[in-house]
């Protein structure tokens, strides 16, 4: 992207298929992509219950690819996102304490330096800190979501009677889009969007603790968590519990790059899923042949 992107907003993220008025967003490839190539470099050799240092800074440097070049297009969320969910793998898949303990304090070092750096991104801070003392700049889109979370109260106004997506909340169809639903369908439509992310969680949990493989395993996980961590960023930040991180809401925000490969990554845990379920018919069927045997 930095040398062929679109740019929209400071960022340059976007790339256009020639011929076509279709653009993409590769970000939500390399996710997927870098996910599996960490499950994969993760995954224990010659049957050992854990990961060498070597394996492990040779993992994390592959990881730490993608996650540079987000942040030159800039894309600061996407980036931490990346990097987060890469070290969650390394430390399931059992890379050593000591090692990711400095890797943190090195990410948390460089993630301070970049924002003070660059002036977008200490924007977002401020305006995260105190949205109301800049109401009509860096605290604009908090304050526009406060309002949307105050007018659909607990039942909500109804759908298509919301206020905010009139050009008063900037992205509503993309990074705040839970703002909306809070808008129109109140309170307790949060409540069943963020529950059916939960109940995700829990589902795709339950697949990576009962997989076959430690490769599985780790996959299982690491989609689980790429599907449902940033539902919770996301809601975190139109709550105003996080600072703006331009992640969206999977599924619910509006992105056809992200739909296409939120549902190849559903449809990778389905496919574990599978092969549990199609290990377990086949052990019944041998202990059933057993039985008459005998």
């Amino acid at each position: 992207t930095l040398l062929i992107g679109i740019e929209v907003n400071g960022a340059r993220r976007w790339l256009a298929i020639p011929g076509m008025a279709f653009r993409f967003q590769p970000v939500e490839i390399a996710k997927c992509a870098t996910i599996l190539a960490v499950a994969l470099l993760s995954t224990p050799r010659e049957g050992r219950g854990h990961m060498s240092s070597r394996r492990t800074l040779v993992t994390l440097g592959l990881a730490m690819v993608p996650v540079l070049l987000l942040l030159a297009q800039p894309d600061l969320g996407n980036a931490v996102l990346l990097a987060s969910l890469s070290a969650l793998i390394v430390f399931v898949a059992g890379a050593p304490w000591r090692l990711l303990g400095w890797g943190a304090v090195v990410g948390a070092g460089g993630l301070a330096l970049f924002i003070a750096r660059n002036e977008y991104a200490w924007r977002r801070i401020s305006g995260f800190i105190d949205p109301w003392q800049d109401a009509q700049n860096s605290g604009f889109q908090l304050v526009q979501s406060f309002v949307a979370f105050s007018h659909g109260g607990l039942f909500g106004a109804g759908l298509g009677n919301g206020w905010q997506k009139l050009h008063y909340l900037p992205e509503v169809h993309t990074d705040f889009v839970l703002s909306l639903v809070a808008e129109e369908m109140g309170l307790l439509g949060v409540l069943l969007v963020l529950g059916a992310f939960a109940a995700l969680l829990v589902a795709g949990t339950r697949v990576a603790s009962r997989a076959n493989s430690r490769f599985a395993l780790l996959l299982a996980f690491g989609i689980t968590a790429l599907l449902t961590v940033p539902s919770l960023i996301n809601a975190g930040v139109v709550m105003g519990v996080l600072p703006t991180k331009g992640l969206t809401l999977p599924l619910i925000s509006y992105g056809r790059t992200s739909v296409v490969i939120t549902l190849v990554s559903l449809g990778l845990l389905a496919r574990i899923h599978h092969e549990l379920v199609i290990a377990a018919r086949r052990a019944e069927a041998l202990e059933t042949r057993k039985r008459k045997k005998k």
